[in-house]
């Protein structure tokens, strides 16, 4: 078990961090991606900053993303929506831009999506409706 502040292990396998509330400006880590066995990722308004990194691609066992009231910019990587374990999402209050990608609708186990609060545009994919187990969608402000 490790014994760390804001991580929870399984075995030698860690399967959560949950920061919150701290204010010194960081990049978003691109080191994230190798801890394969993640299951909740909550970083919550601790000015990260940047995109969102390509490798979190690989945490495929990932059920909880919360990157809520940050700085993150650009758009939501495609790559994102191929965590099939996903059932939370909230990006709620960054700068994201664009549209959302109709492969939102891969995303068979999501429950929670909350997206408002940035500049995302354009229409809603269709997509969205093959989001059976979804029961909460938070899209305003967005432009």
């Amino acid at each position: 078990e490790c014994d760390w502040d804001f991580v929870a292990c399984e075995g030698n396998e860690v399967v959560q961090l949950q920061i919150e509330d701290q204010y010194e400006r960081r990049s978003l880590p691109s080191e994230i991606g190798v801890l394969t066995n993640l299951k909740s990722l909550e970083l919550v308004s601790i000015l990260l900053t940047g995109t969102l990194p390509d490798s979190w691609r690989n945490l495929t066992n990932l059920e909880t993303l919360d990157l809520s009231l940050n700085r993150i910019v650009g758009s939501i990587p495609t790559s994102l929506f191929e965590l099939s374990a996903l059932r939370r999402l909230s990006l709620e209050g960054n700068q994201l831009e664009g549209e959302i990608d109709e492969k939102v609708g891969e995303l068979s186990q999501l429950q929670y999506l909350n997206l408002q609060r940035n500049k995302l545009g354009g229409k809603l994919p269709s997509s969205i409706g093959l989001l059976y187990q979804l029961d909460f969608i938070h899209l305003d402000d967005n432009d």
